[in-house]
């Protein structure tokens, strides 16, 4: 029996810099599958924090900086750790930004 697993990208989660505040705002709608891998693009012209529950401080982006979380891209569906359904990625300022946006892509994988 022959076992295929399809890479998958979730539709890309964004939020406008005119969004973002002082205190955390969640980027997009929640994960609606366990991401394998994520990618966080900080497109705006301010530094900004980053966090997984919205309470949190867990990592600043610097303006127009990028992230990739390979969280568990090459191990079977059953097993690593994902990021869970469910999940969303929050944001807030620590400089204001006047320009660009925050986006958020996941990856997940699928069984044919």
């Amino acid at each position: 029996m022959s076992l295929s697993i399809r890479y998958k990208a979730d539709t890309v989660k964004s939020l406008a810099y005119t969004l973002t505040d002082v205190v955390y705002m969640g980027i997009g709608t929640v994960f609606d599958a366990p991401m394998r891998k994520i990618h966080i693009f900080n497109n705006t012209n301010a530094k900004m924090m980053f966090s997984f529950d919205g309470v949190n401080d867990h990592f600043p982006l610097v303006r127009n900086g990028f992230l990739s979380l390979d969280i568990t891209e090459n191990n079977d569906l059953e097993e690593g750790f994902f990021l869970a359904r469910g999940q969303r990625i929050y944001v807030r300022q620590i400089d204001a930004p006047t320009m660009g946006t925050i986006y958020v892509t996941g990856f997940n994988g699928e069984k044919d």
